[in-house]
This record gives C-alpha cells, sequence and structure tokens, in this order.
C-alpha cells in the first residue's frame, strides 16, 4: 500500500489539514452547542438535520436511525420526543472503523451561575464554552474533522471510517447507540468512543444506580399529626449512606476507586403541607475492591434498617442501571495504537486506565468489539457549570484519532 511507503508525508499532510479547518472545525462546534439538545426530555431533530446537511456538504455519506416509539415508551421516555441518530460515512473496505460520540447534553443546572450562556458557544481565551463543548459536542467535532483530513488527503480511503451520533447516552444509551447496535445498524470491527485528550481508556468501572422511594400520608401543615412525614426516614437514610461511604467504601487516605454519590434528592411538593413522598437516587463506580452484588447487598441492608426505624411510611429500592467493570487488554493492538498515537502527537507520557464514567461504548464491549476511549476533553469539565473546550485540546485530539485511523489501516 502506498501509504505505508511514505507514512510520514501523509500524517504530515492530514495534520496541515487539520490545521487549515480549524477554525472551520470550531464554528461547526459552536453550532453544534448552539442547539439544544439537554436530556430529558431529548429533542433531537434539529441537531440531526444539521449534521446530515454538514455530511451532504462534505462528500460524505449519512444514514439516519429513528428508534422506534414503543421501545421509548416502554424505557418510559417521552413518546412526542423522536429518537434519531445518524451515522456519517466514508470508505468501503475493512476494517470497519466506527468513531462514536452522542448528540444528548445534561441539563444546565441554575442558568443565573452560568458566566458564559450555555447555549451560544462562546469563544473566549483560548476556549469554547457551553453545554456540551466538551460532552460530548467537542468529541463530535474531533471525529467528524478527523475523517474529513483523512477524506481530503487519501481521496479514497484504505478502510471504512463512520461518526456514529446516537441520542440517549446520558441516560444509559438503552434506546440509543445500544439499540442500534443490537439491530446491527452500528456493526464495526473497531470502535473508538467519546473519552478524554490526555487519557485513553481501555475499559470501566462498574456502574450501579439505586432509586429509593419513601411513601407516607400527607395533611395540612398546620395538622402534621394527622399526616405520616417522609422526612424522619429520608434523613435516616442519607445519615446511614454518608457513614457506609466513609466506612466502606472510602480508603485511608481519604480516596477510593470505588465511589457513591447522591445525585438527586427530592421531598416535599408544598410547604403547607407534610411531604408524603421522597426519592433518592444514587451513582455508584465500582472499581476493582468491591463488587456490585456486595454493594446492593448492603445498601439493601441500610433500607432495610430504615424499615424498620420508620414502621409508619414504606420504603422500597430499586436497581434501575448496573453493569458490571470490563475492559480490554491494554496490549491490545487497538489500545496500543490509539495509545501510541496520543503519545507521538502530545509528546507526552499518556496514562491507560479504566474509566470512572458511562459510555455507550460498553454496549459495544458487551458484544465483544473491541473499543477504546478517546477524544477531546479533559476529565472534571463535563456537566460542570461554564463547561468548556479547550482549543488546544480540540487540535490534538482531532489529530490523535486521524493518525490512529492511519496507524490501524497501514500496520
Amino acid at each position: 500500500m502506498a501509504i505505508r511507503n511514505d507514512l510520514r508525508t501523509v500524517k504530515t499532510n492530514i495534520f496541515r489539514r487539520i490545521d487549515e479547518t480549524f477554525p472551520q472545525q470550531c464554528s461547526f462546534l459552536q453550532q453544534l452547542i448552539r442547539i439544544e439538545t439537554v436530556n430529558p426530555p431529548g429533542k433531537y431533530e434539529e441537531i440531526m438535520k444539521f449534521l446530515s446537511s454538514f455530511a451532504a456538504e462534505n462528500g460524505l455519506r449519512s444514514e439516519i436511525f429513528e428508534t422506534p416509539q414503543q421501545k421509548c415508551v416502554d424505557a418510559g421516555l417521552d413518546a412526542n420526543e423522536r429518537r434519531l441518530s445518524i451515522k456519517i460515512t466514508e470508505g468501503s473496505s475493512r476494517p470497519r472503523i466506527l468513531l462514536l460520540a452522542h448528540a444528548d447534553t445534561v441539563p444546565i443546572g441554575d442558568r443565573v451561575l452560568w458566566k458564559h450562556d450555555p447555549f451560544k458557544g462562546e469563544m473566549t481565551e483560548g476556549k469554547i464554552y457551553g453545554r456540551g463543548a466538551c460532552d460530548c459536542k467537542g468529541r463530535i467535532a474531533g471525529y467528524v474533522f478527523a475523517l474529513l483530513a483523512l477524506k481530503r488527503e487519501l481521496k479514497s480511503l484504505p478502510c471504512e471510517v463512520s461518526v456514529a451520533v446516537t441520542v440517549d447516552e446520558e441516560i444509559g444509551g438503552e434506546t440509543g447507540a445500544k439499540y442500534l447496535l443490537d439491530e446491527k445498524m452500528l456493526d464495526c470491527d473497531l470502535c473508538i468512543g467519546e473519552g478524554y485528550t490526555w487519557e485513553v481508556f481501555h475499559g470501566f468501572k462498574g456502574l450501579l444506580w439505586f432509586r429509593i422511594t419513601i411513601k407516607g400520608v400527607t395533611a395540612h401543615g398546620s395538622t402534621p399529626h394527622l399526616g405520616i412525614s417522609v422526612v424522619p426516614a429520608l434523613e435516616d437514610i442519607l445519615t446511614q449512606l454518608r457513614e457506609y461511604r466513609e466506612k466502606k467504601l472510602t480508603s485511608s487516605d481519604g480516596l477510593s476507586d470505588t465511589t457513591m454519590n447522591v445525585g438527586i434528592v427530592h421531598a416535599g411538593s408544598k410547604i403547607n403541607m407534610v411531604p408524603d413522598l421522597a426519592t433518592v437516587e444514587i451513582d455508584c463506580r465500582v472499581g476493582s475492591n468491591h463488587k456490585i452484588k456486595q454493594i446492593i447487598a448492603e445498601v439493601s441492608e441500610i433500607v432495610k434498617r430504615a424499615k424498620d426505624a420508620n414502621p409508619k411510611v414504606s420504603i422500597t429500592l430499586d436497581v434501575p442501571n448496573k453493569s458490571e467493570p470490563i475492559s480490554m487488554d491494554p496490549q491490545h493492538s487497538l489500545v496500543k495504537t490509539v495509545h501510541s498515537a496520543a503519545e507521538e502527537v502530545t509528546n507526552r507520557k499518556i496514562p491507560v486506565t479504566l474509566w470512572f464514567a458511562h459510555s455507550d461504548t460498553l454496549h459495544f464491549l458487551n458484544k465483544g468489539i473491541p473499543s477504546v476511549n478517546y477524544g477531546a476533553g479533559r476529565a472534571g469539565v463535563a456537566h460542570i457549570t461554564d463547561e468548556y473546550i479547550d482549543l488546544e485540546d480540540l487540535k490534538l485530539s482531532t489529530k490523535i484519532v486521524a493518525l490512529s485511523i492511519l496507524k490501524l489501516t497501514t500496520g
């Protein structure tokens, strides 16, 4: 293959194209941020139309997929919002490499706390700000422009490369990437999914979500003795969860590879009513020092103790989402290739580790498809107020993804 014989020149030319089109790439990302895709509710038609038009304008094939309405209803989603995903493709030879990102973002929280408009895509001081700037629209921009640089330089790709932008990743991906994978719409030989510029992830910690529901009896606030408040049981549970986290999950240095975060606490509906309903939602990331079954059993025991101590209310425990830890051998060729490309481009040591968060590449690993997580952004930036992406990170990661594909297809 001619590329093998002149890989250095091809790499240099691809990087030059990424440098030259970087203003266009930044504008592309800003436009993505300006299209609101907060989940819930998950409105995707506008962003899919934009991506489809962009693909056509740049000579790329694209296909839009829709998750059946009944599957969305069964998952408890708003049936009025269509679940649309897109796959943008160039080339047709094997290996088939899929670059996987998602369109949805988390909510913005209190808008007053944002210094930069969350849906403007403001560029200042070497950063682009906005909800999704890092997670995951910056990665979409990185993947799309890596593909464009390869297409423009090579004319005919020696493989098939697709960018899949799916939906509902922020709520587990069951109605997005997982559905499309199960239905063979995202068939591929290798997958690179969302990640960070300065780390390569070869797998995942376990994921475990709990929902605790407490039910009592409401009454007027002036006659609380006529009702049964859920607050005492709620206080009991929160105290026990804190003690459990500190004693069982946290090591002596104050850190642990297993984490527990009480993400949502809700009780009551009106100031002059006895609160008759409370919910607590908990996120755990389970590392190598704990087991999923162990944590479920221990949290179940906390709920049992709370029931015994508060017999007038009902308390139920649900586990709406869980996944066991899963990873690839760090010596797998896909991991080593992306890792070597990252170190080559950044000229720095890049760690290879397990990811603490959820990603749709989990579904690919569960199918036995080799997958790594790598993309634009930095840990600690996703989901925050004034979320941003560093422009240098965006450019570097775009080059790294392009070089990874080049290495994967030229031996």
